[in-house]
């Protein structure tokens, strides 16, 4: 399998050697070490920052699932990416946006596939947006906890889920 990506405004052809089925718990290994997840990370040396780095995942079908962009971004240790002016998109299968989340700074731990953040952080969704201080996001499942000071705006599709039975006070 080949993938192209757009790292640090270069395109570069990742081979990824050894593909196996996710059913069999096969761990699919790349040159130079690692997993078809952190496959590309190789190409960051440890303590060099990056500018304007756009990180795709896709699923086992090879459709795209999310692209995190970072502003800044610095890989800490073999497995953990500190990034600046962070926006993860994520899409469902038939690529329509499911939900944008925007932060200052993050922590990413390739071994977890979790998303960490102590600054303000923004949720947006098609029903909802939701703000907080602090995120643990798993990008595996979609699934996170904000922490802190969390304000939410829930978007109805219609008046009629607003109003009781039997219609508005009043009338």
């Amino acid at each position: 399998m080949r993938r192209l990506a757009l790292l640090s405004g270069l395109w570069v052809s990742v081979l990824i050697a050894g593909e196996g089925s996710r059913e069999q718990g096969a761990t699919i290994t790349v040159p130079g070490g690692g997993t078809k997840e952190d496959a590309g990370f190789d190409l960051f040396p440890v303590g060099k920052p990056w500018r304007d780095v756009r990180l795709p995942r896709y699923d086992e079908k090879d459709r795209l699932t999310s692209i995190m962009h970072s502003e800044i971004l610095t890989r800490e240790a073999r497995q953990l990416l500190q990034m600046e002016g962070l926006t993860l998109a994520m899409f469902e299968p038939d690529r329509t946006l499911s939900l944008r989340l925007k932060t200052a700074k993050g922590i990413y731990d390739l071994a977890t596939k979790e998303l960490k953040t102590r600054t303000k952080t923004f949720i947006e969704h098609p029903r909802f947006d939701m703000q907080g201080d602090s995120l643990i996001f798993d990008t595996g499942s979609g699934k996170g906890k904000l922490n802190g000071n969390v304000e939410m705006v829930i978007y109805a599709s219609s008046l009629e889920k607003l109003q009781p039975p039997g219609g508005m006070p009043g009338q």
